[in-house]
């Protein structure tokens, strides 16, 4: 689905419409394209929703659901993204994240504002198309960015042997051989010399203190430590008139994360970005955050985030970015709550409203259709559904999660889809339509 500002008419305008066209859409994918889904499961009062419409539309149809094809599928686990506006806020550290972080990907085209190199065969400013068919994206695309420079050299230097192996050719078939399988190697060439000159750019950025001063308040306001100096933060970008994009979605980290802004920090924080921003457009950005429940005034009934944190190990002490050993890898220790919960549903199905079922700490609706169908053997076949939009990073965790399955022998395909891709930015702009997202 392309529906960019479905999050917005959900938790800001409280427009329900979307909710049945996904319901909609659900239905026809099982009628037409892949055939009943067994489990259906929802989490989230949107997402419950979604599943009660579409199980009311299953009945209307009678027998008439339960068409000649053969079941694909045999899970649905459908997500509301109101139940974790806390990581499309955080900056992606994914190589694909970074760039949607910075160039904004738009339905798998982006254009870079920089040479991409002499044999790129690319003007800058031209849209480039990312997708698996390019291969060296396809291997470093999920890949957390402190790992893509290495991946690229070792390319580098396979694609320099492979050139370096014409000097041996002294037989006819082995020069023939060789020139059948230049194209490939001229293209992968090519693609390499992309990807460093992107992966340079996004270095010089990465690299530098604003950077990494950024990476260091977000992962502060996760762990909720050190609150002064993230307060201060957040005042001096206020005072340098910073995107007030960035400066919202900081003040929305750490609203969520702490349940909500004491008094006098609402107050400060609110009259400093009127004072910065403008009068109408910093109190009509508080006030729909405030309404989208992003930014809130302390009442003691928000989420516990420190329980949920320990209990779901969103922050993950142990891990290990150059050989990932966790979903957390994407966004470096910490783990998408979203990605957790599916991590969950999908590996102890069995645990669903039971004492030890962890998406019973995270308040929100639950609701689950079971279609009497049977899904033909080998590796069977999960969908995930987010309502309100998902970021690369997420798809990445998911695809590593996919992986960790197959590791421990229980191999699993997982497919994605969402109303949309987002990020912060992305996702505060949608919400203040009078501000361009930065």
């Amino acid at each position: 689905m392309q529906q960019p500002l479905a999050l917005k008419h959900l938790i800001a305008d409280g427009d329900i419409t979307v909710l049945q066209w996904i319901a909609r859409m659900l239905l026809k994918l099982q009628t037409s394209h892949f055939g009943a889904i067994s489990l259906i499961r929802g989490k989230g009062t949107r997402a419950a929703k979604v599943v009660q419409m579409l199980g009311r539309m299953q009945s209307e149809m009678g027998s008439e659901f339960l068409t000649g094809l053969t079941p694909e599928i045999d899970s649905l686990f459908i997500l509301d993204r109101a139940l974790d506006l806390l990581t499309p806020l955080l900056t992606q550290l994914t190589y694909e994240g970074l760039i949607d972080e910075f160039y904004n990907i738009d339905s798998g085209y982006v254009s870079f504002p920089f040479n991409l190199g002499e044999g790129a065969k690319i003007e800058t400013g031209h849209r480039v198309f990312l997708n698996h068919t390019d291969k060296i994206y396809g291997e470093i695309r999920d890949k957390n960015f402190t790992n893509v420079g290495s991946t690229l050299y070792n390319k580098s230097v396979w694609i320099k042997k492979s050139y370096e192996r014409r000097k041996e050719v002294q037989q006819l078939k082995e020069l023939k051989e060789f020139m059948k399988g230049l194209p490939e190697m001229q293209e992968m060439h090519r693609l390499i010399g992309i990807h460093t000159a992107v992966a340079t750019e996004i270095g010089k950025r990465t690299q530098s203190i604003e950077f990494r001063r950024r990476i260091a308040m977000e992962q502060s306001i996760i762990q909720q430590v050190n609150e002064r100096e993230v307060i201060d933060y957040i005042e001096e970008l206020i005072n340098k008139t910073a995107s007030i994009t960035d400066v919202l979605r900081l003040i929305s980290m750490f609203s969520i994360v702490n349940g909500g802004l004491k008094s006098k920090t609402y107050d400060f924080l609110r009259e400093n970005i009127m004072l910065s921003y403008g009068i109408p457009q910093g109190l009509a950005a508080f006030l729909t955050l405030e309404r989208s429940g992003l930014i809130t005034k302390h009442d003691g009934k928000q989420l516990n985030f420190s329980a949920i944190r320990k209990h779901l190990k969103l922050w993950y002490d142990a891990l290990q970015e150059q050989q990932p050993n966790d979903i957390a890898y994407a966004y470096s220790g910490y783990a998408s709550l979203t990605v957790r919960l599916l991590e969950n549903m999908i590996s102890y199905p069995e645990l669903w409203n039971t004492p030890t079922d962890v998406t019973e700490l995270i308040p929100g609706e639950k609701a689950e259709i079971r279609n009497e169908v049977e899904t033909p053997g080998g590796t069977p076949i999960t969908m995930v559904f987010i309502i309100g939009g998902i970021t690369y990073a997420e798809i990445s965790a998911l695809r590593y999660l996919q992986e960790k399955l197959a590791d421990a022998g229980k191999a699993r395909r997982i497919l994605i889809a969402s109303t949309n891709i987002t990020n912060g930015g992305q996702m505060i702009g949608s919400l203040l339509p009078f501000f361009t997202p930065m």
